[in-house]
């Protein structure tokens, strides 16, 4: 829903969805996680972002939990190379579900970030 929140492209879901596929070790498949992005537009359309991310945010229940979502609702969100405006608005907002705030989520942010950095030097 974050990574949606500017439109996606279909250069970005098949990015996406390769960056889901390599973070489980292709436990998830490439095709199930581009029917997953069209069930995911399909839901939020007939719900309503709002009301979709409270309903995501109710499956997290400890702290440790809810951050490591928005670490990866960042990544996701970054994974076309840039973090765009209205992708920062859902991850505030998904934050707000979550009791952060919005110095949370740019913190939290800021560690996503460091870590792509990192990761590039090596």
């Amino acid at each position: 829903m974050v990574a949606s929140a500017d439109g996606l492209a279909p250069e970005e879901r098949a990015a996406l969805a390769k960056l889901v596929e390599h973070a489980t070790g292709s436990v998830v498949e490439e095709q199930a996680l581009q029917q997953h992005f069209d069930d995911l537009d399909a839901c939020s359309e007939a719900l309503g972002r709002h009301e979709r991310l409270g309903r995501v945010a109710a499956n997290f229940e400890n702290l440790s939990a809810r951050e490591e979502a928005i670490s990866f609702a960042a990544l996701i969100a970054i994974a076309d190379g840039k973090l765009a405006g209205p992708e920062a608005e859902v991850l505030v907002e998904l934050g707000e579900h979550f009791s952060f705030s919005e110095m949370d989520v740019k913190a939290v942010l800021g560690q996503v970030v460091a870590g792509i950095k990192l990761a590039l030097e090596e």
